[in-house]
């Protein structure tokens, strides 16, 4: 009888885990595919005006609507499927439920890639929706670069503590980030204020430059923080089933410096949104010249 509970106890303790390593492949590489192509969008202007035209968004918008009708539907069937699997465990009355339990996809688990999931979603359909905000022309006069330099300044660095926030979240809650000898709400903070200083910097020393160079400034800043973490300070370690699966020290630092990449990316097109609109509203409030 032993070896009979035994035996079904290893066979669905495997399939949890089988089950929870493939969830994770799956939402992990659903974030990359999606940071690809919104970062795609926002650094060819022949991307953006392709989907400038009708017909590429009609088809565009409800493909990307579908899929993520179909990504959430995969997740939460993944979370109900390892909870029946859960439940069979629980009721072999084998072991201890700890010993399995974080095998499986909790709710933890679910809410953390649902959330990120529907905002790369939500980000990517807006910029098919409105690919034409992302468009920096050189010669406009509502040119975000023609900007007085400090109130640009002051709104890169806005913004960058904005995704400071974001990165902070999705570091310690998303990608289990563990610091040294800190608690929970002092490695938030911590993370916030280098993430902002990071992405401030390489925004505005990039805000003349195309979006290649955008992303690679963000993403050698990046690497190199994550490498020097990786191969001298040790401040920091990642949960093994997120990123501290990866091989070290170069392939984990080149993926989440991918990651950061995005920073100056993301900063400068919502500065230049936010200027352009400002140019605008200038621009229609200003009273026509008299006649002469």
């Amino acid at each position: 009888m032993s070896d009979d509970l035994a035996l079904k106890f290893d066979l669905l303790q495997k399939q949890l885990s089988q089950l929870q390593t493939t969830y994770l492949q799956f939402a992990i590489w659903t974030v990359g595919a999606l940071l690809v192509a919104i970062g795609w969008i926002m650094t060819s202007e022949k991307a953006r005006e392709f989907l400038t035209k009708n017909r590429p968004r009609l088809v565009a918008m409800p493909t990307i609507a579908v899929t993520w009708v179909l990504d959430t539907v995969s997740l939460v069937w993944a979370h109900f499927q390892s909870m029946s699997l859960v439940v069979a465990i629980d009721h072999l009355n084998y072991v201890e439920s700890e010993y399995y339990q974080r095998y499986g996809v909790g709710l933890s688990l679910l809410w953390i890639y649902l959330i990120v999931h529907t905002v790369l979603f939500i980000a990517l359909f807006l910029l098919v929706l409105w690919p034409a905000e992302s468009q920096v022309t050189r010669t406009d006069n509502t040119d975000p670069r023609t900007d007085s330099a400090p109130s640009r300044t002051r709104l890169t660095m806005t913004v960058a503590v904005g995704l400071g926030f974001v990165e902070a979240w999705a570091d310690l809650f998303a990608g289990g980030m563990q610091w040294r000898g800190l608690p929970l709400w002092a490695a938030f903070l911590v993370v916030v204020v280098l993430a902002a200083v990071v992405i401030t910097l390489t925004s505005l020393l990039t805000a003349r430059a195309g979006g290649l160079w955008q992303f690679a400034a963000g993403a050698a800043a990046g690497v190199l923080i994550e490498l020097t973490n990786q191969l001298a300070l040790a401040w920091w370690q990642w949960s093994p089933a997120t990123y501290g699966c990866l091989p070290r020290p170069w392939v984990i630092s080149v993926v989440l410096g991918g990651y950061a990449g995005l920073g100056p990316l993301v900063t400068n097109y919502i500065v230049s949104i936010i200027v352009r609109r400002r140019a605008s509203v200038q621009a229609t409030s200003q009273p026509p010249p008299l006649p002469v």
